[in-house]
């Protein structure tokens, strides 16, 4: 009996694992069901991040050709390097850039009738970084640096320059003669407040030198009259003038970087000394010479944000970099919060330049307008500069 009992129980058992492991295979189904549910809202994610983005949509620019009004006399370096820049930009944005050149006022004409156009991108005007940095102390205009975007492509460094037949043949010879003959020298200059002037003064003055300067309508203008023997020298950057200084017409005496450069001209190679290695008292005077677009600073964000990735790629172009070091000038990309600073900087140092050397307009004083000196500067630098509209994002 008790065996029957044992044979039943273990009978039962083995229904009851049987029925089991059957429940447990039917559940197979619904577990792999779960993945099936739980994927869904994985792929409706993107949907969602993605959404917004139609809400604002790329800005229907440009649509019409720009204009580019260079504030410097056609021929000169900043003409040749913005041409070169625009060249490239108008490929990409798909219009034509015309350039249009309008000298005076170092920049100011320029200035002022870029600004008196409408914020809307198509007019934008081109010069160096310390362009507006003498307007309001030389009573030019109401304007400053932070009246614009500077978008600066390109960088070069100053060089005391004479015809191929001077009687000056070293630096050496140069400075001595203009120390025992003060003011007898002439030389050329973009105009006053122009960076070459505000420095070239500067130069002379830290070397202990004087000479009667003479203003003209820029760097190209400045090299024709050397050559024509109206001045005795200049101070240009070598892109101002680079066919002269090729052809051997214009020769340079020593350059305002940290080491020699060698020119190889048709008339023969020549090695040019390291300005601030022969005489270090002028030291200050280098890394301050760059050029680029100024874009209105009231402009519509989206529109300055297309400009400024547009000029990136074109300083970026293979192009444009070898067309640069054919004229002796190195490639740069500065905007943004670098660009402030540096023509913040600018507008210290060519506003008390000319107030210090007397050149300011009669009765104005960097002070009044809160530039502080270049011993003193520190950016944001005045209630300007933390108030201007800031760069949009890229």
């Amino acid at each position: 009996m008790k065996k029957k009992l044992s044979k039943v129980l273990a009978l039962v058992l083995c229904l009851c694992l049987i029925l089991a492991l059957g429940a447990c295979g039917s559940s197979t189904p619904t577990t792999t069901a779960a993945p099936t549910t739980t994927k869904a809202p994985e792929t409706q994610a993107p949907q969602t991040t993605e959404a917004p983005a139609p809400t604002v949509p790329e800005i229907d620019y440009p649509t019409k050709p720009i204009t580019v009004i260079v504030g410097y006399g056609a021929g000169g370096g900043t003409d040749l390097i913005v041409r070169k820049l625009v060249e490239i930009m108008s490929e990409d944005l798909g219009q034509p850039i015309n350039v249009q050149n309008v000298p005076g006022g170092s920049g100011s004409t320029a200035g002022i009738q870029v600004n008196s156009t409408p914020s809307d991108g198509y007019t934008i005007l081109a010069g160096p970084a310390n362009m507006a940095s003498p307007w309001r102390t030389s009573n030019y205009c109401d304007l400053g640096w932070e009246n614009w975007f500077a978008c600066l492509g390109a960088t070069a460094a100053h060089a005391v320059l004479v015809p191929k037949d001077s009687q000056f043949k070293t630096i050496q010879d140069f400075v001595e003669y203009c120390k025992a003959h003060p003011g007898e020298l002439k030389w050329g200059h973009s105009g006053f407040g122009s960076m070459n002037q505000t420095s070239g003064d500067m130069m002379l003055k830290y070397l202990g030198l004087e000479a009667t300067s003479i203003p003209y309508g820029g760097g190209s203008e400045v090299a024709t009259k050397l050559l024509a023997g109206e001045i005795d020298f200049t101070w240009l950057a070598f892109n101002e003038c680079p066919d002269f200084i090729a052809s051997g017409d214009l020769r340079a005496l020593a350059i305002m970087r940290p080491e020699d450069v060698t020119v190889d001209a048709v008339t023969g190679s020549y090695t040019v000394p390291s300005f601030p290695k022969a005489y270090p008292a002028t030291e200050p005077l280098q890394g301050i010479l760059s050029w680029g677009l100024h874009i209105k600073r009231d402009t519509d964000p989206q529109i300055v944000a297309k400009l400024v990735r547009s000029f990136i790629k074109a300083t970026e172009d293979q192009r444009y970099i070898d067309y640069l070091a054919s004229i002796n000038v190195t490639p740069a990309c500065r905007y943004g919060q670098a660009s402030d600073e540096l023509t913040s900087f600018l507008e210290a140092f060519v506003s008390w330049g000319l107030a210090d050397l007397g050149m300011a307009a009669e009765g104005v004083s960097p002070a009044d307008f809160d530039i502080p000196r270049v011993e003193d500067f520190k950016f944001p630098a005045n209630d300007k500069a933390k108030n201007a509209i800031p760069w949009p994002e890229l």
